[in-house]
């Protein structure tokens, strides 16, 4: 585990805003995408090995 001093922390807070935004956003494209995809099995399929990777 690394620990940040206050400085470092500072200075390394923009790039984990930028990515925790990214993250945020492929979450709201993806949740969207499988609400317009409909509630087909290749849909739930596809749903289920995301969940799988992501927890």
């Amino acid at each position: 585990m690394k620990y940040f001093s206050p400085a470092e922390a500072s200075r390394t807070l923009p790039l984990v805003r930028k990515i925790v935004a990214d993250i945020l956003k492929t979450g709201q494209e993806l949740r969207t995408f499988v609400a317009e995809a409909g509630d087909s099995s290749e849909t739930k399929s596809k749903s289920q090995e995301l969940d799988s990777l992501f927890s």
